[in-house]
């Protein structure tokens, strides 16, 4: 009876060990990998960064510009002015190709009052809704730092990496890699920082004699499309906490319209 008791538990080991490699080998699948790089120096480092973010898709998978779109839907904490508000939501479409923004945001001020703003930026104009597509109002002087904000958000930032030639520089050592190169939209200085992963773990552009740096971690492939978001995004000025986001959803290539109104159209910002 020993012997039989030990065969029988000798064969559950051996059942339990087999399905327990497989669930392994199935994590292990959905792991991400390094890429093998097949560019050497700059190029090769943007594209590394493009498939780790799920960037590269088209026909042989040959361009890191198949998100054309992005979207982020988040809760958290922002600062717009002297104040602190609770962000109940926002949802965020970041249009690389235009390049346009559009920030809807839900908020509970300090006193607990409700607020509903949409902020948007579409090339040199930029403007306020009531709903998104609707109820415009001019907002002067707001498209070139809404532009800024454009590009750093991470899929952007390497979009706008990939778009810079020969102004781009890089450096790398075994933990990050960085990338540095001028902002498409005036010219202010970028840097990307990679993580090990490849993926961007900030993103800082000097602003108005200031640092504007957006920090991520975390990141998921939150659609099950292959395309990876921080799940946590924080935004520093000067050092201090001004944004500090819990993303929710991401989605990519979805629908999202820019159309300039008249009201926007007639106080352009000149670049």
């Amino acid at each position: 009876m020993i012997t039989g008791f030990l065969v029988k538990r000798a064969v559950l080991s051996l059942a339990i060990a087999i399905i327990s490699l497989g669930i392994v080998e199935s994590a292990d699948a959905q792991r991400p990998t390094r890429p093998r790089r097949e560019i050497s120096g700059v190029g090769g480092i943007i594209e590394d960064a493009s498939n780790a973010l799920g960037m590269v898709r088209g026909t042989g998978r040959t361009t890191n510009k198949g998100v054309i779109l992005v979207r982020y839907t988040a809760n958290g904490t922002v600062q717009m002015g002297r104040t602190t508000y609770k962000v109940d939501k926002v949802v965020v479409d970041i249009a690389h190709y235009m390049p346009a923004a559009r920030w809807d945001w839900e908020l509970t001020d300090p006193q607990g009052r409700k607020s509903h703003r949409i902020e948007v930026v579409r090339e040199k104009q930029a403007w306020n809704e009531t709903t998104p597509g609707l109820g415009a109002t001019a907002a002067p002087g707001q498209a070139l730092p809404r532009l800024r904000q454009v590009w750093l958000y991470p899929h952007a930032a390497i979009w706008a990496a990939a778009d810079a030639g020969s102004k781009i520089t890089s450096a790398e050592t075994a933990r990050q890699t960085t990338l540095t190169f001028p902002s498409p939209t005036d010219g202010a200085p970028m840097k990307v920082t990679l993580a090990a992963d490849n993926r961007p773990e900030k993103v800082e552009m000097v602003e108005n004699g200031q640092t504007l740096v957006m920090e991520y971690s975390d990141y998921k492939d939150i659609e099950v499309y292959g395309t990876y978001f921080p799940h946590r995004i924080v935004q520093k000025r000067g050092g201090r906490v001004v944004m500090d986001l819990t993303v929710t959803e991401g989605h990519t290539n979805s629908y999202a319209a820019f159309p300039i109104p008249d009201v926007a159209k007639a106080v352009a910002d000149p670049k």
